[in-house]
């Protein structure tokens, strides 16, 4: 990579790293395993949920029973 391309792909890093930051929707990333990695402000105080209770749950915690398959 070049000394350019390796700049544009840290800007845009950092702003999708903003956005997802400091955004007013719920966000999260999810692994292929359905468990949270990352969740964002907005996700968490919506939610009633700190990071520490929803990184490396699956995201099933948050779904009712009665809508599980």
């Amino acid at each position: 990579m070049t000394d350019r391309s390796l700049e544009e792909l840290r800007e845009a890093l950092r702003q999708r790293d903003q956005f997802f930051t400091l955004s007013l929707e719920l966000f999260c990333r999810v692994d292929l395993d359905g468990r949270f990695l990352q969740v964002n402000a907005t996700f968490k105080q919506l939610l009633g949920y700190s990071e520490k209770q929803l990184v490396g749950h699956h995201y099933s915690k948050l779904v009712l029973a009665e809508d599980r398959p």
